[in-house]
């Protein structure tokens, strides 16, 4: 017989589940979640050796590596009107042979005691991005952010194409300084098809979310999919 708390979290799941497909299906076969993208190519380089690895090779080692970068909307406000952004990185392999890593961060507050809160920003270089959540890491609790550098870049999807977009990738320990992890370069050629990022299943052993929130989000993928697959619910 499963227990009271057990029943919760199951009707949890299925509730974001359905949520997560309901909505997904509105936007007529549009992820539920940042709907509004452009995917593009982009290079992660590690210039030295660092003296606070985090046991992700990729991060840790000097070497460029090509990944897959998807900036986005949260809530596809239209042109050039602000938004909460996102910035999503996929790199092959990063999690291991054959499993990829998937990053994905937001724009948030520039409050130093509310930064792991979603903020809107008008453009894609007006400040910081970040995990949100923090991982949990053998070293303690740690965010991602990145820092973007360079020009403004206003939040309008459609004018992308044509340049190039620099962030600095950083390691945000819950206790003590941050330290520079890599530099991402986006390159502003031609949008590249559409790829679903999951940072749930391309994780790192060493990058772990905490239990309740990979639950959440896992369910909340998973849903967001099967809108968009028009999946039959279960």
């Amino acid at each position: 017989m499963s227990s009271p708390s057990s029943a919760v979290l199951r009707h949890g799941d299925s509730v974001t589940r359905r949520l997560a497909r309901t909505v997904a299906r509105t936007r007529r076969g549009r992820r539920a979640l940042h709907p509004a993208g452009v995917t593009l190519n982009g290079v992660l380089a590690v210039g030295t050796e660092t003296s606070r690895p985090l046991g992700v090779g990729v991060l840790d080692r000097p070497g460029r590596t090509e990944v897959t970068v998807r900036l986005s909307k949260s809530t596809s406000t239209p042109g050039a009107l602000p938004d909460v952004l996102g910035l999503a990185v996929r790199v092959p392999d990063g999690a291991g042979p054959g499993c990829d890593l998937d990053l994905l961060l937001s724009t948030c507050t520039p409050l130093p005691l509310l930064d792991r809160l979603p903020f809107p920003r008008g453009g894609f270089t007006a400040g910081r991005y970040s995990t949100l959540v923090s991982y949990v890491h053998r070293k303690g609790r740690l965010r991602l952010v990145a820092d973007p550098s360079g020009p403004p870049v206003p939040p309008d999807l459609a004018r992308l194409s044509g340049g190039r977009l620099t962030f600095h990738l950083r390691a945000l320990p819950s206790r003590g300084r941050p330290w520079t992890l890599a530099t991402l370069t986006v390159d502003g050629g031609p949008p590249l098809p559409d790829v679903s990022f999951d940072p749930v299943l391309n994780a790192h052993p060493e990058l772990r979310l905490p239990g309740w929130l990979a639950r959440f989000r896992q369910r909340a993928y998973e849903g967001s999919r099967e809108g968009r697959e028009g999946a039959p619910p279960s």
